[in-house]
């Protein structure tokens, strides 16, 4: 991962603390296991290591046939760079209106050439954009358009829902809506979804909002932090 750690680490760092000090055991290492995941980023394509530090992630937040869909880019770092709107893209695939924003898409993914590409997952739609996207990059690197085929992953938007509503988004992206907020985190959170929910732990009330798993019912949310944050640690650590 390409993502700058370091603060994140401190702050992590001093968590520990409080966690080692906690006297909440949690017997139900099922559920740590399966919450462990959620942090772990797939491993990207092999490419040269002078792409890689030059690749880039798009973010989708889904949308229908009144909310238009939002696609957001970031850099290898995290940093946020540009964003486009398709308004028609949930349409039937027949339409005009679809067409003309698939011709959008197309040409910001060719220009952009993005190593991943994240969906907030949710429903049927979220399957149908993945199909429409994959036969996008398909068709662009069978042109040779792109040098390599792009990952297109369904991303739980749970802790991109958050950040986006947060104060610390809003300082960074006062300027933009929601929606492209969202679409930020969701590209972060497939590039580094460490660093994206490290980022909810200095804040316990945004932490303690996820639903994760239906194991954390019979946690308090003193205790669901406490164990949330021995993950991060434990793969930080690791």
């Amino acid at each position: 991962m390409l993502s700058n750690t370091t603060g994140e680490q401190e702050g992590l760092i001093k968590l520990s603390f409080d966690v080692q000090d906690s006297k909440v055991q949690v017997e139900d290492r099922m559920f740590y296991q399966d919450i462990k995941h959620l942090f772990l980023s797939p491993d990207p394509a092999p490419m040269a290591q002078e792409y890689r530090l030059k690749y880039c992630m798009l973010g989708v937040t889904m949308g229908d046939n009144k909310t238009p869909f939002v696609v957001s880019v970031v850099d290898a770092f995290g940093t946020f760079l540009d964003y486009i709107t398709l308004p028609n893209f949930g349409r039937g695939i027949k339409s005009p209106e679809k067409q003309k924003d698939i011709g959008i898409l197309r040409n910001f993914i060719k220009d952009r050439k993005p190593i991943g590409i994240a969906i907030a997952s949710g429903g049927v739609s979220a399957n149908n954009t993945k199909r429409d996207l994959q036969r996008i990059c398909d068709d662009l690197y069978d042109e040779k358009a792109l040098k390599y085929k792009a990952g297109i992953e369904l991303v739980d938007s749970q802790c991109a829902q958050i950040f986006a509503l947060s104060k610390r988004s809003k300082e960074e992206f006062g300027d933009y809506p929601d929606s492209i907020r969202t679409s930020i985190s969701i590209a972060r959170t497939l590039q580094d979804p460490l660093l994206e929910y490290a980022g909810l732990a200095k804040y316990p009330q945004e932490l303690c909002a996820l639903n994760l798993d239906r194991g954390q019912d019979i946690l308090s949310k003193e205790e669901f932090y406490t164990l949330i944050c021995r993950v991060l640690i434990d793969i930080v650590n690791k």
